[in-house]
């Protein structure tokens, strides 16, 4: 069967797909975008029929390449893979509860394999959020809808969890492989067709749940692609960022610094040159940003530069808490959190569950609601409960107990013998729970770390 699969499993497809969610956004054409969107769902549900394990290889591999929330921050929803709606409902989540009634159907679900030494984590995690969720509920500590709103956010991954584990290892890196070169082939016809989102009124390239991890992804996984595909995607990648294509996060520094200190642990004969270069950057850092702020000056990317030189600028981190960056979000959230559970010993210990929030102790968060930091309900409530690295959510959601757990994965990821440990590794510590598409790429990178360094340690046995 798994030949059949990885046999039957077609590039052109996935490139057809790609084709179409790109041109469906450009359209305010809702009826066009409505019968290619249901066309896609109704492919996916006959090949599920016909061969179960490419039906998910391709349900998967279109959540992982559909446009997703972050292009909508300025735009309505459209009628594409990712956000047709059926009586208010995402038809992509019922979708998924089809998927998983027909694996029960064809008892193929397997749970030793569901429950992984990363999955174990997802699990229970979520398990234990919604039991305190519940009970915080209950005793007015939670507002229902919150409650609800983070359920909703987990559940998917949880139907994920079966999906991936009936996908074998060679299939998951066929698909790893296949959308991580259609995520770069999005951007560039999104680039050429002139087919953008908007943010803080410039235009980006479409993004999907590869789009944050790429820079990293396409390095680390090298070893997919002959020499000249490989030499291709990087130049491609590297032109899109140099003409301001590839719309760079607060996240993007903090990624690329973990990478960083990842390959000088890892990589021993990058260790003198990455050193080197990190104290040559440190010493000219004013010039060699000012330079690349004055080339994007005016842009997104040349905001986000002057963010990350606030780091080495300002001694006073109040200062930067306050500031109205997303840098300074981070700071803000750590330590309004940090106080909050101080100051509840009971939740520090034990977390809110789902649907906790943090009351703006301080005054930092409030700027931030009714933009795409928080709904501008949190600061009716003075509750604010979307939180922005997943280390704050999981102390919040599970306490003491959950971040140590939190902690050893990170640890476990971080030290995998897998090629690919560290995309996992970054996916875990700064995206996982973002959007339910980043929560399934992570869940596919886990699967194939953890095969990986099993495969590995009984060789090297």
């Amino acid at each position: 069967m798994i030949e059949n699969s990885t046999k039957n499993y077609s590039f052109t497809i996935l490139l057809i797909f790609v084709i179409i969610e790109v041109l469906l956004f450009g359209s305010t054409n809702y009826n066009i975008q409505l019968f290619f969107s249901i066309l896609e769902y109704l492919f996916v549900a006959v090949i599920l029929i016909i061969n179960l394990e490419l039906g998910l290889m391709y349900f998967v591999s279109f959540c992982l390449l559909t446009i997703g929330l972050a292009n909508y921050e300025e735009v309505s929803l459209s009628y594409n893979f990712y956000s047709i709606r059926i009586g208010g409902f995402s038809l992509n989540i019922l979708f998924s509860f089809f998927v998983f009634i027909l694996l029960l159907f064809k008892k193929k679900i397997k749970i030793q394999l569901a429950l992984n030494s990363y999955y174990k984590f997802f699990v229970l995690f979520f398990a234990y959020s919604f039991l305190i969720g519940i009970i915080s509920v209950i005793f007015s500590i939670n507002y229902l809808d919150n409650f609800l709103t983070d359920f909703m956010t987990y559940l998917p991954g949880i139907l994920y969890i079966f999906f991936i584990s009936n996908i074998k290892l060679r299939s998951a890196k066929i698909m790893l492989k296949y959308t991580i070169a259609l995520s770069v082939f999005m951007v560039l016809i999104s680039s050429l067709l002139d087919i953008k989102s908007t943010y803080a009124g410039e235009y980006f390239t479409l993004q999907n749940s590869l789009y944050f991890i790429l820079p990293v992804a396409l390095i680390m996984s090298r070893e997919l692609y002959s020499r000249f595909q490989a030499f291709i995607l990087l130049i491609s990648f590297f032109t899109l960022f140099v003409l301001n294509e590839y719309f760079i996060a607060g996240k993007t520094f903090i990624m690329l610094f973990l990478f960083l200190l990842w390959l000088i642990t890892y990589r021993k004969y990058l260790r003198i040159p990455i050193i080197i270069s990190v104290v040559v950057i440190t010493i000219f850092y004013n010039i060699i940003f000012g330079s690349l702020y004055e080339y994007f000056e005016g842009s997104v990317i040349s905001f986000k530069l002057a963010q990350s030189l606030e780091i080495f600028n300002f001694i006073d981190f109040e200062i930067l808490a306050n500031s109205y960056t997303s840098i300074g979000n981070l700071i803000a959230e750590a330590k309004t959190t940090i106080y909050h559970l101080i100051d509840t010993p009971i939740n520090l210990i034990f977390g809110k569950g789902l649907g906790g929030g943090i009351p703006d102790i301080f005054g930092y968060l409030s700027q931030w609601a009714g933009t795409s930091g928080y709904n501008i309900i949190d600061l009716t409530r003075n509750d604010y409960h979307k939180m922005h690295l997943p280390i704050y959510e999981v102390v919040l959601k599970s306490g003491i107990i959950g971040l140590i757990y939190y902690i050893t994965i990170l640890y476990k990821s971080y030290t995998n013998k897998s090629k690919y440990s560290v995309i996992g590794f970054l996916l875990l510590i700064l995206v996982f729970y973002v959007s339910k598409e980043q929560f399934l790429l992570c869940l596919l990178i886990l699967k194939i770390i953890d095969s990986d360094h099993k495969i590995i340690s009984k060789t090297n046995q």
